[in-house]
């Protein structure tokens, strides 16, 4: 059994693997842009880590309930991560984490974008984020994989959006290249 749960868990690592791979961009669908959540190590480690040695320590002592309720564990687990997605369009921005967080934020209302690490809960799998100031107090953190086609696709949409990242000069953003592809 303990050869079982780690040939799992090595399954669960490789679709991890392959999803951090994808294209950031899912689909292109009447004016609608999808940025996959980046998936970050300082999560993958640590989480793969604990539940495997849970798991496999439960499977040597034989507790099979609790090894079965490790493994769905992890791919609820995966499952969130795989889940974890940004869309916009020109009339919002909704931001979905599995079945547990589902917003939509209007783009007009978006005051900041500001780049962060901050570890806090929210629906983003990496602690490379962007918090997001909308409303009068309102914010929320993400982690789109490619956080400047992310914040380009914003800033065109808003082109009042205060954006301010770690290292570079404010408003750097867009300028350059267009990297949201043509919605032919």
């Amino acid at each position: 059994m303990i050869i079982g749960l780690s040939g799992s868990f090595s399954l669960l690592i490789g679709v991890l693997a392959r999803a951090t791979q994808r294209s950031f961009i899912l689909d292109n669908k009447q004016d609608m842009t999808t940025y996959r959540s980046k998936i970050g190590l300082e999560f993958i480690i640590p989480v793969t880590v604990i539940i495997g040695g849970i798991g496999i320590l439960l499977a040597v002592e034989n507790i099979w309930f609790g090894s079965a309720f490790t493994l769905l564990f992890a791919a609820f687990i995966v499952h969130m991560l795989l889940t974890t997605y940004y869309q916009v369009n020109d009339t919002g921005l909704r931001i979905k984490c599995g079945f547990f967080f589902d917003k939509t934020i209007d783009p007009g209302t978006i005051r900041e974008i500001k780049e962060t690490n901050n570890p806090v809960s929210s629906p983003a799998a990496s602690i490379d984020r962007l918090v997001i100031s909308y409303n009068r107090y309102d914010t929320v953190i993400i982690s789109p994989k490619e956080k400047d086609a992310f914040i380009n696709h914003l800033t065109r949409i808003n082109p009042g959006i205060k954006v301010i990242l770690k290292g570079r000069a404010k408003q750097s953003v867009g300028a350059a290249e267009d990297p949201i592809p043509d919605r032919a």
